[in-house]
């Protein structure tokens, strides 16, 4: 399997180094720049069969461009897991607009 790492542009460096750390040969994992919403990111990124979100929900004006990137990168047979400690009311808007674009959320 192949992992695509990303984040914004500024936070490309540190994810490099540790991919570079896990992965010598650069062979099975990618770093790449993803701003959410951003129709041209999104397209070069393409479609996933697994979405790992770790720590990404932290303000209420993040989450619909969150849910639009999500749902650009999924096919009907992608599996999302999200791992966040839930800080505010906000939280809870995310898994029920994830649920309203048709995902099934179940907690682990």
């Amino acid at each position: 399997r192949h992992v695509c790492i990303t984040d914004v542009p500024d936070r490309l460096a540190l994810l490099q180094n540790n991919a570079q750390l896990n992965d010598p040969a650069g062979t099975r994992c990618s770093v790449e720049s993803l701003r959410w919403g951003d129709e041209i990111s999104i397209a070069q990124v393409g479609l996933k069969e697994v979405i790992l979100c770790s720590d990404v929900l932290f303000s209420d004006a993040a989450i619909p461009p969150l849910i639009a990137t999500i749902n650009a990168i999924s096919t009907t047979g992608t599996t999302v897991i999200t791992c966040c400690e839930h800080r505010w009311e906000g939280a809870k808007m995310f898994y029920r607009l994830l649920e309203e674009e048709g995902f099934t959320v179940s907690a682990i």
